[in-house]
């Protein structure tokens, strides 16, 4: 890909000096604009087109290759946010079912006590007394 020749939206044709993962260097034909560095592949997507079609189409699959991978990781993270998310409303529902049952479990001992406080008075009132038989 390097001395492919490029067009610029803004400065005009160009020679392509290098490429590297991240970055390609263009020499534009008019000396006052010299030599410029992008961000590669991105560039290709907005401001510079290859004139030859076969190193277009290359840097156009790149592109799309991108996209697609960006397009899996944002899925991705919205899919763990949608998990993490749903498995706070879980705990607080298990919370809540937990206080729930803790409360009921409260309000049935109170009233088993008040039965079995009940249930003594009763059979304390329905015994004689042992003063009373003599």
């Amino acid at each position: 890909m390097a001395n492919c020749i490029v067009n610029h939206i803004v400065w005009g044709q160009g020679k392509i000096l290098s490429v590297s993962d991240r970055y390609i260097k263009v020499l534009f034909d008019d000396p006052e604009v010299g030599e410029k560095t992008f961000v590669y592949p991105d560039a290709f997507s907005k401001y510079i087109r290859y004139e030859d079609e076969e190193c277009q189409r290359q840097v156009e699959e790149k592109l799309s290759q991108i996209k697609k991978e960006v397009e899996e990781r944002a899925a991705l993270a919205e899919r763990e946010r949608q998990a993490a998310a749903e498995l706070r409303k879980n705990e607080k529902k298990r919370q809540m079912m937990k206080r729930r049952a803790i409360a009921y479990s409260r309000k049935r001992a109170e009233r088993l006590k008040v039965r079995s406080n009940t249930a003594y008075e009763n059979t304390e009132r329905d015994t004689p007394d042992k003063a009373d038989e003599k």
